[in-house]
C-alpha cells in the first residue's frame, strides 16, 4: 500500500513538470462508486485522479489510484477523458483507466482496463461535479462486475 502511494505521489510531481505550460487546465477529482458483483457483498471504491491536459483541454491525462472496501481492489495506473466540449464549461466526457493492483491473486489477473463516461459539471471558476460511469472491460473482475456509477468533487487549476 505505501509503494502504492509513493508511487502515485512520484507519477504527479513528474506529470506536473511535464505538462507546465500547457493552455488547457489540470482535473483533481476525488469520486466514489459502489460495484455490484454478481457472485458476492457489493465493494465501494475511492478514486483520485490528477489528469493534466493536452492540448487545450479536450483530453486530459494523469496517474490515478483507487482505494476500495477490499485490499485486493486497490490499485494505480493512467487514466485518460476525452471532454467532447472542451473544458470551458460543462461536458460530457468518455474515457478509460488501466490499472495494476498492488495484491495478487492465484486466479486473476493483476490488471484492469476499465471504461468510464458521463458528465462533468462546471461549479464556479475552478470546481467541478463529475458524474459517471464505469465498466471494467479486460482484467481483474471484468467478468463478475456490472456498471458502476460514480459520483466526484474536484477542482480544476
Amino acid at each position: 500500500m505505501k509503494r502504492l502511494i509513493v508511487l502515485a505521489i512520484c507519477a504527479v510531481l513528474f506529470s506536473m513538470s511535464a505538462f507546465a505550460g500547457v493552455p488547457g487546465k489540470t482535473e483533481v477529482t476525488l469520486s466514489g462508486a459502489l460495484v455490484d458483483v454478481n457472485d458476492g457483498p457489493n465493494i465501494w471504491f475511492a478514486t483520485g485522479d490528477c489528469l493534466f491536459p493536452l492540448g487545450n483541454g479536450h483530453v486530459v491525462l494523469g496517474p490515478t489510484i483507487t482505494l476500495g472496501s477490499k485490499d485486493v481492489a486497490e490499485n494505480a495506473g493512467v487514466a485518460l477523458d476525452w471532454n467532447l466540449m472542451g473544458q470551458k464549461s460543462g461536458t460530457f466526457f468518455i474515457g478509460a483507466s488501466a490499472s495494476y493492483f498492488s495484491q495478487s491473486l492465484e486466479d486473476a489477473e493483476d490488471f484492469a482496463v476499465t471504461a468510464r463516461a458521463g458528465f462533468k459539471f462546471n461549479v464556479g471558476k475552478g470546481a467541478l461535479l463529475k458524474l459517471y460511469a464505469t465498466q471494467i472491460v479486460d482484467g481483474r473482475g471484468a467478468d463478475v462486475s456490472d456498471l458502476a456509477v460514480a459520483v466526484g468533487i474536484g477542482a480544476k487549476f
